[in-house]
């Protein structure tokens, strides 16, 4: 039930007055307030630059070289209270179209960007070439997994989330024609080491 501000102050009046002794409140029938629960806001608030502390470099041994200048792009969070950038990068020798791109969003609080990260690792389950894998040593939480393709241009698409506090990282590497298996082992560990690397940075 609600009651107005004015009508409580009315009743605690009333109960005042109306004190069997008439020696006003009687303390020691007032219970101690009830605390509120504290939800853990995260260490992290918006992300404003993601390519400056973002390094591509460990995947271009994979799929070739970094091409142009990356691109940064807002991530603005209207209803869902996060907020944070994406940085979006081209790869690959002559007209391969391999791309990277790195999003890292900060979230209302930590269980908001643990109900996300389950839910995104929910999705990876159901689209997922191989499986989900958790990755230990990543943030507080994270997994990987190649994201099934239905066509053309790429063959290869690998993803890893991580969730360090209340804030939420994706690394996307998509790859046009399928490497070989040391090679995807290899496009795993690059893309680790970004986001860890990237992740030390924004701390």
């Amino acid at each position: 039930m609600v009651i107005s501000l004015a009508l409580a102050v009315t009743l605690l009046g009333a109960a005042a007055c109306g004190s069997s002794d008439g020696g006003g409140i009687d303390e020691r029938g007032i219970a101690d307030p009830t605390p509120k629960a504290t939800v853990d806001p995260g260490r992290y608030r918006e992300i404003e630059e993601l390519c400056p502390v973002t390094d591509f470099s460990p995947v271009a041994a994979v799929v070739g070289e970094l091409q142009k200048v990356p691109v940064e792009e807002k991530i603005l969070g209207q209803d869902s209270g996060w907020n944070g950038s994406i940085c979006h990068h081209e790869m690959g020798p002559g007209f391969a179209q391999n791309e990277v791109k790195m999003a890292c969003s900060a979230d209302y609080d930590v269980p908001a960007a643990v109900h996300t990260f389950e839910y995104q690792r929910s999705v990876g389950v159901k689209y997922a070439v191989g499986g989900v894998k958790d990755i230990p040593g990543i943030g507080d939480q994270a997994f990987q997994y190649n994201h099934e393709q239905d066509g053309r241009p790429w063959d290869a698409e690998l993803y890893l989330t991580t969730r360090d506090s209340n804030l939420l990282c994706t690394l996307q590497l998509r790859i046009e024609g399928v490497p070989p298996r040391g090679k995807m082992r290899d496009a795993y560990a690059a893309i680790a080491r970004i986001v860890s690397t990237t992740l030390s940075k924004l701390r």
